[in-house]
């Protein structure tokens, strides 16, 4: 478990999928509801047990992000092909837009750029937003991500389309704000 100032980062286990079926509520939707398609994909808690169930040794972990207080405010992970190519891609999913402008979800992006541009020692991260995150593109921005454009009209839902964004983030422009601010206990 990682610890922090402001929030706690560990592996989700199959135990947390009712408590992550928030996450996906489908009322706005959200760039980590998106599959390699642009569809939209939106699991069940059967869905996300069963994935959590899984020993994938090839996947990359997934990671709850709980509140000091012990309660679930998101799901992350840092999706990387290895080394060869060099770049790795943020998957990032919180339950309210508010949490996106804290600390908590700062702490918590900051700790999968670390993972991916220090310890795995990757060129770049890359992130992807939808036009209806405004907080969460907030927040690449100001941990250093650029804009590599907007594509326009990636997905139709609820009667128009949304243009979705991606950003980068390069080893040499990485500044961790959080440096300091993070523990490791065992699990």
């Amino acid at each position: 478990m990682i610890t922090g100032h402001h929030c706690a980062i560990r592996t989700a286990d199959p135990d947390d999928a009712r408590a992550l079926s928030a996450l996906y509520n489908g009322v706005a939707p959200k760039a980590a509801y998106l599959n390699r398609r642009r569809e939209i994909l939106l699991p069940t808690v059967d869905d996300l047990r069963e994935s959590l169930s899984r020993k994938d040794r090839n996947a990359s972990p997934l990671y709850v992000v709980e509140d000091l207080e012990g309660r679930i405010r998101g799901l992350c992970a840092l999706s990387a092909g290895g080394t060869d190519i060099g770049y790795g891609e943020i998957f990032f999913l919180f339950l309210d837009e508010e949490d996106l402008s804290g600390p908590l979800a700062r702490e918590a992006l900051a700790y999968l750029c670390r993972e991916g541009l220090r310890e795995k020692r990757l060129n770049k991260v890359v992130a992807q937003s939808l036009e209806t995150e405004p907080g969460y593109r907030h927040a690449l921005v100001d941990m250093g991500f650029e804009s590599n454009g907007v594509q326009r009209e990636v997905l139709h839902t609820q009667g128009r389309y949304f243009d979705l964004e991606t950003l980068t983030l390069h080893a040499n422009a990485f500044r961790d704000p959080f440096a300091g601010s993070v523990g490791v206990q065992g699990e």
